[in-house]
Parts: structure tokens; C-alpha cells; sequence
């Protein structure tokens, strides 16, 4: 089990740390804590790295000003 940083995870996933904390906050991405800090299991990640991709490709394009 290898167990990744917030920051890793941002990295890996192109989004903003904050996002990841919020992901984390709002049940959307699960973590534990390890000595205090937060971590997340890579198989997770590689779970929802899927789940966010779908998303990402399937929303509906934004009309430009």
C-alpha cells in the first residue's frame, strides 16, 4: 500500500492542493491520517482519478464571452 500526499495527488491529478482537501472534505476522495497528516492510498487515487476523467470529458461545454 503506497500512500500519497496531498501534493502528489494535486500533481498527479493537474488540480489545485485546495481541491484535493475539498475532494477530501466532502467525502468525494477518501484519506487517512498518518501521524497527523493526511494521506491517500494510491489505489484510491487511481480509482477516482478514473471517476474524475469521466467527468471532466462529459461535462457540457461553456459558452465564451
Amino acid at each position: 500500500m503506497s500512500l500519497l500526499t496531498i501534493s502528489e495527488v494535486a500533481t498527479r491529478l493537474r488540480l489545485h492542493p485546495i481541491t484535493i482537501r475539498r475532494y477530501i472534505r466532502e467525502g468525494k476522495l477518501a484519506a487517512v491520517r498518518v501521524g497527523g497528516r493526511v494521506r491517500i492510498e494510491e489505489d484510491t487515487l487511481t480509482t477516482f482519478a478514473k471517476t474524475v476523467d469521466h467527468t471532466l470529458r462529459h461535462k457540457a461545454p461553456t459558452a465564451s464571452h
